[in-house]
């Protein structure tokens, strides 16, 4: 791939720094950083800004460049990554599905989508794993960063919830990266492994939200990627399907953009509303969204698709087998026929030799109510033609979905 531009935001989080550009207000981080922890991360972040600024980019501008290759060049060919799939993986297991991640941004169906496969294998939903790694870009780098010790990722208060989520998970210590403790991706397979065995009636895995600051700065993060990428690698060489099953998911960037504003503007909004549930999906239709700053929009919306774009190609590169599967296609699309087949794709994929799913199947295991209450943009935005005017010649024009 050649060289690309992205616009990385090193905020405090990505949630934040999102909404605030969206509408052109300043804010102030919604997480204040307490912890020592924090503090040094902080600072990490800002050593890494100074070394771009150093070599040319202004940290004061929207864009910083990467060069795709040396993105690439990052990953260490001679990590020292496990070769070969562990028995675990392999051996007869009571557990008919197989252990999945699910990588996806916030705000694209991740949920549903995991709940909905869950139905559709007849598992049990075991949701507490789905943010595993990080709900967002902080809490992210905090999980994969092998300075701070793994136990106390756990024991101390995370103003990004990490210490929550890995408490309700149920997790080891040998299963959270750490100082001097499961290097080299060896987490995912010491989780994947205990779960697959002591829960033998759900889908185990986790949702992976992908953020291109973690693999730039935390090397724990690339070599778990490798480590996917060696396990499919060795298990094609016996003629085996990956032991560890991926799910690519993309949305709309637009889409994802508009709904983050609608959250941001409303803050008590539920981020999901239960079937038949009237108040909640009323609440969620209320009014269209005005854009105040369309320049602000443009450029979010521009650097979310690029970074999707160079997440898919990084994960191509590094050989990752995945399965690409889009939100459009699996809540919006076409032709029913569309829906039916990437559902029964996802599912062949989690539990191979399932009984083929119909639209009616499919429906049924729908347990939420969509609350997007147009896939059209002149639906959803109040001052659409500015903003249609402005997509117009940009590489992002066909993000923009006119009603017919």
């Amino acid at each position: 791939m050649t060289t690309s531009l992205i616009l990385f935001s090193f905020c405090i989080t990505l949630f934040s720094y999102i909404f605030a550009s969206a509408i052109a207000i300043n804010h102030e981080p919604a997480n204040e950083v307490k912890s020592e922890e924090h503090q040094r991360l902080r600072r990490q972040l800002n050593k890494h800004k100074k070394h771009h600024d150093a070599n040319g980019n202004n940290l004061h501008a929207e864009r910083s460049i990467i060069d795709f290759d040396d993105l690439m060049a990052k990953f260490d060919p001679n990590a020292p990554i496990t070769h070969g799939v562990p028995k675990c993986l392999t051996e007869p297991s009571k557990n008919p599905t197989k252990p999945l991640i699910l990588i996806s941004k916030g705000r694209t169906g991740s949920t549903l989508i995991w709940e909905m496969l869950s139905e559709l294998t007849d598992s049990r939903l075991y949701g507490e794993t789905i943010e595993y790694v990080g709900r967002n870009l902080n809490a992210t780098l905090h999980f994969f960063d092998m300075t701070y010790p793994a136990m106390d990722k756990m024991n101390i208060p995370d103003p990004n919830h990490l210490d929550e989520i890995l408490k309700s998970s149920d997790a080891k210590k040998n299963e959270i990266p750490g100082l001097h403790n499961s290097e080299h991706g060896e987490w995912m397979l010491n989780r994947m492994c205990r779960l697959h065995k002591e829960i033998p009636d759900a889908i185990v895995g986790f949702k992976w939200k992908p953020h291109l600051e973690e693999f730039i700065i935390n090397e724990e993060a690339r070599e778990s990627l490798q480590l996917l990428a060696s396990l499919a690698k060795a298990a094609a060489k016996k003629g085996q399907d990956p032991p560890i099953r991926v799910i690519r998911n993309r949305r709309n960037e637009l889409d994802i953009t508009l709904s983050n504003l609608k959250h941001y503007l409303k803050p008590d909004l539920d981020p999901h509303c239960e079937q038949g549930d009237e108040d909640c999906i009323e609440s969620h239709e209320d009014g269209k969204i005005f854009v105040q700053s369309i320049p602000r929009l443009i450029n979010i919306v521009t650097r979310d698709f690029v970074t999707e774009n160079i997440i898919d190609d990084m994960l191509k590169a590094l050989g990752v087998s995945f399965l690409p599967v889009t939100y459009d296609t699996l809540y919006y699309p076409d032709q029913i026929s569309d829906r039916v087949g990437e559902w029964n794709r996802m599912v062949q994929l989690v539990k191979p030799g399932s009984p083929i799913m119909s639209e009616a199947d499919i429906i049924a295991s729908t347990t939420l109510e969509s609350t997007s209450s147009s896939r059209y943009h002149d639906d959803i935005i109040k001052n659409w033609k500015e903003v249609h005017e402005a997509f117009k010649g940009t590489n992002i024009e066909h993000l923009f979905r006119l009603s017919p």
